[in-house]
């Protein structure tokens, strides 16, 4: 477990059993030449105890249809997440953070839209996915 004093500065928590979160953290590592966020999996222990630490509930973490971003002690959910990971990506990624000053209310919208139909377009996993050597540093156990 990592303390909350101690967690890294970005780290998206995504369900690693989707098909669509995986393609956004391949995404990621392929567009992050920084490696400034970091991984962790909702459904591992690691991810659930940092995440649980800075104010997730349990409700949240059960139905595994939320993406969270935790950046700089700072928790965020749902689109602010999403908008939060790409603000600190390169251009022209950089651009698509800019839709975090759009209101959460519509945003989210789209936001479940999608949440609730990712397993039936993108596909669902048995396992969540294991990184590869050169990933693995980037991912919290």
């Amino acid at each position: 477990m990592i303390p909350a004093a101690s967690s890294p500065d970005a780290v998206l928590f995504y369900d690693g059993l989707c098909g669509l979160c995986d393609r956004l953290v391949r995404f990621i590592l392929d567009h992050d030449p920084d490696g400034a966020i970091r991984f962790a999996s909702i459904q591992s222990a690691a991810g659930r105890a940092l995440l649980l630490s800075h104010g997730a509930s349990g409700s949240e973490l059960a139905g595994l249809s939320t993406v969270f971003f935790l950046r700089k002690g700072v928790l965020h959910r749902r689109s602010r997440a999403v908008f939060g990971v790409f603000s600190l990506l390169p251009p022209p990624w950089k651009m698509l953070g800019l839709f975090q000053f759009l209101p959460a209310f519509p945003a989210d919208l789209v936001y479940h839209a999608v949440s609730r139909t990712r397993y039936r377009w993108f596909g669902r996993f048995d396992q969540c996915r294991i990184p590869s050597p050169s990933e693995k540093a980037r991912f919290l156990e």
